[in-house]
């Protein structure tokens, strides 16, 4: 054995003082009964456990004094100073007994979130069956052949109005087609106008970024068993689209005065389709299908109706997630070196608010807009007959080439819509937490797997004005025409509602000590007990209203109204942070 010199030394110090005196000790006492209130015994224990003398003296004042009930004597162990775990169970054939001395561990973390929210399901902006797109262009056919509203391929729409008294004309001039060929049966291509067209929410990113914060606190105690409460708050995610021109000026007082360079057929609103019932005339002869959903009864056409925008449009859509979850962990229902799995139970509440906003202005000029764009040509003669031409599409957005002189005034007529839900969720939720790699190790890996069912009671609202059919003098071949003033045009709606929606969370986590390798941060008494955290989170809510998708953008002859309409919800996370255990 190697000692130190300096301690040695004091080793023979103290053994060479030790030898000069004489040792004096206490003598043992006389046999004892077990009771250490028994006066004059000694300090031997008793080779039996018999019960305790009598109650200690008690004082005014003061609760009586007593042993716990089922207390047993000194040396038998009491039942409240026993271990904190101690159990027993029979697994392969053998019992096996398990004494934990350990003390409940707590532990609270603090995380960054990098979110990702999906912005739901793609959907036509306005009534479907009403797409303004030419039926000859789509034909292939020369010349502006007067159509009504039909939705034979998904619905058209053609914008050659010859009542000018009702609205600013829009006049479509759309290159056909080339012809057949000679001798065989080739047909030309088509020429697609891209004239007012009907948008949809599709045009908005599908997956939305947005920061966040969320922060836990539980505890474990030593079999495992613990209990965790959670809370999150997530930024609100955006997502915009727009066509606009900003060089456009049509102040006619101005000098930079320039709608036929910088009006544009941008979009159309379709606000209602037309019965289907209703003859489509163009220059091949007539058309005709079923019948109309939305009081077209006689098919005449006279509800389908399309507001054109030509000076610009606004779509923006907003989505914010927050909540909060508490969850208890039972005993491990399988263990093993590497895996360790736990169920749980709990409660969960979310708060989702969002909202989808349209605006748009048009010009209230006349104009005629043609489409530069043209179609193949047919096939040569012979005996076997010419190919047909290929197909050729219109380019861009269409620009004014020539005003009409009776609509050559601006009327602007401002469109808006705003649409938002705030759903708020609460229920139970239950689950299995696994534990992955060697317990006890520096590197540690679990996740957590949960099914809630989740109460959802949503509040929806719909404001805005300048859209309906309420408003519009609606008659075939007629840009509609509408009060440009927002409070003869303003309407309000809203709704709530309580419906039943499914949940669905995995994550998956790990943590390890890095803080004591990072210069500085190691010198930090707050680093000295901390590990990093970093992991993933996946969450499915299902039967939720989303704000474009519940809307009813002209249910006649009403304004913009509610549906009932339901989507799915899903978010993601990233999260990376800090834990302290104490």
């Amino acid at each position: 054995m190697r000692t130190r010199h300096w301690f040695a030394v004091m080793m023979g110090g103290c053994l060479a003082l030790a030898g000069v005196g004489t040792a004096t000790a206490q003598p043992p006492g006389m046999p004892t009964n077990g009771n250490p209130d028994q006066v004059g015994m000694g300090m031997m224990p008793s080779p039996f456990a018999g019960a305790y003398g009598q109650v200690p003296q008690t004082y005014s004042g003061i609760q009586p004094a007593g042993y716990p009930p089922n207390a047993n004597a000194w040396p038998n162990v009491s039942p409240f100073a026993g271990p904190p775990v101690d159990s027993t169970a029979y697994e392969d054939g053998f019992w096996f007994n398990r004494i934990l001395q350990k003390n409940r561990r707590y532990y609270f973390s603090a995380e960054a979130l990098l979110a990702h929210t999906r912005g739901g399901d793609s959907t036509l902006i306005g009534a479907p069956g009403v797409n303004p797109v030419s039926i000859d262009a789509l034909q292939g056919q020369n010349g502006t052949g007067t159509t009504t509203t039909g939705n034979l391929i998904f619905g058209t729409t053609q914008f050659n109005q010859a009542v000018f008294t009702t609205g600013p004309s829009r006049n479509v001039n759309a290159n056909g087609g080339g012809g057949n060929g000679g001798g065989g049966n080739g047909t030309g291509g088509a020429a697609v106008v891209n004239i007012f067209a009907a948008q949809d929410t599709g045009n908005l990113a599908n997956v939305m970024t947005s920061g966040g914060f969320r922060g836990t606190w539980g505890w474990f105690n030593p079999d495992d068993t613990g209990f965790v409460v959670s809370g999150f708050v997530q930024g609100r995610a955006t997502s915009s689209w727009n066509l606009v021109d900003p060089l456009l000026d049509i102040n006619e007082f101005s000098g930079n005065y320039n709608p036929l360079l910088h009006l544009h057929a941008w979009f159309g609103l379709p606000l209602g389709s037309s019965g289907t019932n209703s003859t489509i005339t163009n220059s091949t002869g007539t058309i005709s299908t079923g019948t109309g959903p939305d009081g077209d009864t006689d098919g005449d056409g006279k509800y389908g109706a399309v507001q054109p925008y030509d000076m610009g449009v606004y779509l923006r859509f907003n989505s914010q997630l927050m909540g909060a979850n508490s969850d208890y962990y039972f005993n491990s229902i399988y263990e093993r070196r590497a895996v360790k799995l736990r169920p749980l139970l709990g409660a969960r509440y979310l708060h989702l608010r969002e909202s989808f906003s349209f605006d748009g202005s048009d010009s209230g000029l006349g104009y005629t807009v043609n489409d530069p764009s043209s179609g193949g040509t047919g096939g040569g003669g012979g005996n076997n007959g010419g190919g047909g031409g290929g197909t050729t599409t219109g380019t861009g957005y269409l620009t004014p080439s020539a005003l009409d002189a009776i609509f050559s005034n601006p009327n602007v007529l401002h469109s808006n819509l705003v649409s938002s839900t705030l759903s708020q969720m609460a229920g139970p939720e239950i689950g299995l937490r696994f534990d992955l790699g060697p317990q006890n190790a520096k590197f540690q890996m679990w996740g957590n797997t949960k099914f809630g069912a989740l109460a959802n009671v949503t509040s929806r609202q719909i404001t805005g004005y300048g859209i309906g059919n309420a408003f519009n003098i609606i008659s075939p071949n007629t840009v509609p025409q509408m009060p440009n003033d927002p409070t003869l045009t303003a309407f309000s709606t809203s709704q709530t509602t309580t419906n039943f929606s499914p949940m669905f969370e995995q994550s998956i986590n790990v943590k390890f000590p890095v803080f004591n390798l990072v210069p500085y941060l190691n010198r930090l008494e707050v680093f000295e007990k901390a590990q990093l955290q970093a992991g993933y989170t996946f969450l499915y809510v299902g039967q939720v209203y989303r704000p474009h998708n519940t809307i009813i953008w002209n249910q006649f002859p009403k304004t913009p109204q509610l549906n009932g309409q339901k989507s799915d919800f899903f978010n993601s996370n990233f999260n990376l942070g800090v834990e302290w255990e104490y």
